[in-house]
């Protein structure tokens, strides 16, 4: 009996369930027809319907198909001694399209509109945006970033700053081209760290002395390796630097000190007291430059260190005083009047007034100029 009505209200259930599954079904196809209709009485997007008929009427679009762009070229020229003016990008702002690179002579051509703007950017270079304004040649110079890594020349080469495990020193001649001065080393005298640099001795033309490391040996000498453009100089154990001194200081474009031991793995035992490598101007590409250095001034002894002399009055007096001494104290004789009297030279010394300062004529200030 319990298992018969069980059955039946199973039935029951499934008979409901199915009766309420048509109801739902029957009611959403009217709704899905008449969406239908209305899709498909909609005109398309690009049609309206006219006003008497109802009819779409198709919409005419503007003709973007048009080329409105012109070939625009020039050349983007590089700040600095850079030889290669290749890759250098050449873009229109605000559009992805019209990238251009430069070869090595800095040339570049591309296609775009006369109102809109290029944009020219290298690694190492503030980027700069130049306006077209119908303009078909335009030339751009881009200048350096001031933060830019800084390069050393190292060796046969150059290498970034920052790559340079070793003690590096760099000095542009730049910044020391006020400095009037006949020898390199005079120029870099307080330029850089941990160098000695000094005049051995006041004889004209004598070299000028570098101490790197201190003194390092005591006969095969303390001079560094002067090496110039790359090419090693040999240096005399007595001071000298060889032939560096016939070169101008103002021909230098820069200066590179090589201070610790890791310069003998570059140059061998010559480098054992360090190095010196000097750089001088060259030629640059496509560009012309006309320098003249000239300077007048005035040279002096400083007044310290210089000897007290005595002028006329204060010598004569010092010698009447010795002479009178002698004769008091050694009983001396005056050789030409045979008595003890005081030479006549030194027996008015006030008739001499100051004299003539013969030292003061000998380092008297005088010009000086190239």
């Amino acid at each position: 009996m319990w298992v018969n009505l069980t059955l039946s209200r199973s039935i029951l259930i499934l008979l409901l369930f199915l009766c309420l599954l048509s109801l739902h079904t029957a009611a959403q196809s009217p709704a899905r027809d008449s969406t239908r209709r209305d899709t498909a009485a909609a005109p398309p997007p690009n049609l309206i319907s006219r006003p008497s008929t109802g009819q779409p009427v198709p919409i005419s679009k503007p003709d973007t198909t048009t080329d409105t762009t012109h070939r625009v070229s020039g050349y983007v020229r590089l700040g600095g001694s850079i030889t290669d003016l290749s890759g250098t990008s050449v873009q229109i702002r605000g559009s992805g399209k019209g990238v251009s690179q430069t070869d090595s002579s800095g040339h570049f051509v591309i296609k775009a509109p006369p109102s809109s703007t290029l944009v020219f950017s290298h690694i190492g270079y503030l980027t700069t945006e130049v306006d077209i304004k119908d303009r078909r040649l335009i030339n751009v110079t881009l200048d350096k970033e001031p933060n830019t890594l800084e390069q050393v020349t190292v060796s046969y080469g150059k290498q970034a700053k920052r790559d340079i495990t070793g003690a590096v020193s760099k000095v542009d001649a730049s910044s020391v081209h006020d400095i009037p001065a006949t020898e390199f080393g005079q120029k870099l005298q307080g330029q850089v760290s941990g160098i000695q640099i000094l005049q051995s001795s006041g004889l004209p033309g004598n070299n000028i002395v570098f101490r790197i490391r201190g003194a390092a040996s005591l006969s095969s000498g303390n001079q560094p390796l002067i090496v110039l453009d790359g090419q090693p100089l040999n240096s005399d154990v007595t001071g000298g630097t060889g032939d560096i001194n016939l070169v101008p200081p103002d021909e230098i474009e820069s200066y590179s000190v090589l201070k610790d031991a890791a310069a003998t793995s570059l140059y061998g035992s010559r480098a054992s007291n360090g190095v010196v490598i000097i750089t001088t101007k060259t030629a640059k590409i496509g560009k012309t430059s006309t320098t003249l250095d000239v300077y007048h001034g005035v040279q002096s002894i400083p007044s310290r260190g210089r000897p007290d002399l005595m002028n006329g009055v204060q010598f004569a007096t010092f010698m009447q005083g010795f002479y009178q001494d002698k004769i008091n104290n050694e009983g001396w004789v005056n050789p030409i009047t045979r008595a003890p009297t005081i030479p006549t030279d030194y027996a008015n010394p006030g008739q001499y007034g100051k004299g003539t300062s013969w030292y003061n004529q000998l380092i008297h200030p005088a010009a000086i100029d190239n």
